[in-house]
């Protein structure tokens, strides 16, 4: 249960409505988790490409953005199957683009994750999200033989409050022992480290889709790294006809 709730929301950075480009089905991507919303990438790509790159990134001219759920109301953000962390009062809209405000009080998680003891809204990260109590680390790995357990030991958490607060991954052989069919790097984005696609060179992170070509990527370190959006077509075509790119 305790992989069940760091895959739904993921250290935290999980839960947003935003997506970032990475999560195209024909586009490499980083480590996925869904919140049981309909559009709940974790941003986890860079928005920027004034990053440090391994290759040299000639697209100064070029400004990118995230692609985002448009919105007139918070109702616009609900998912077509929504769980009580993600009803129209767990969302706002914000300048016209959807924002997931995590869980709102512990009701909210002991609805969702009725078999966990102890559960409760974690107000200490942002957006609040549902975590599993502990009394150590040892209390937050997720102890089964299963493909992702190399990424949720008792050192990829840490026992916060306690409360289990997933850290990402540790280092690369981890990420290759989760995901053995392709090379894998444990790269840092957004303050956490996490498991993505390995590369050379941009091209090896490209996919078929506008938003994922070639030019939309960095290797930086080794790792795929998504510079975002450059119109809203992009986003439209990537993923539905209700997303924007805001830059």
């Amino acid at each position: 249960m305790y992989k069940l709730i760091m895959a739904m929301l993921l250290a935290g950075f999980i839960g947003t409505v935003g997506v970032a480009g990475c999560g195209d089905d024909d586009a490499s991507s980083t480590d996925a988790d869904s919140d049981g919303d309909s559009d709940t990438d974790t941003d986890t790509d860079s928005d920027s490409d004034t990053d440090t790159d391994t290759d040299s990134d000639t697209d100064t001219d070029v400004t990118f953005g995230t692609c985002k759920l448009s919105c007139t109301s918070p109702a616009d953000c609900v998912p077509d199957d929504p769980n009580d962390t993600h009803d129209a009062n767990n969302f706002d809209c914000t300048d016209d683009v959807c924002v997931w405000k995590g869980c709102l009080n512990t009701a909210e998680c002991v609805a969702v994750f009725p078999s966990t003891t102890g559960i409760e809204c974690d107000t200490n990260v942002d957006p609040p999200a549902c975590h599993a109590p502990c009394s150590t680390s040892d209390d937050c790995a997720y102890e089964s033989t299963a493909q992702l357990y190399p990424i949720y030991g008792p050192d990829n958490s840490t026992c916060d409050n306690s409360l289990c607060v997933w850290g990402g991954c540790n280092d690369n052989a981890e990420c290759t022992d989760a995901y053995p069919s392709q090379t894998w790097v444990c790269h840092e984005y957004m303050d956490i480290p996490i498991c993505t696609i390995g590369c050379t060179v941009p091209g090896d992170c490209a996919g078929t889709k506008d938003l994922f070509l070639e030019d939309h990527w960095l290797c930086t370190d080794g790792a795929c790294q998504h510079k975002g959006c450059t119109s809203t077509a992009e986003c439209t075509d990537a993923y539905t006809a209700d997303h924007v790119c805001v830059k």
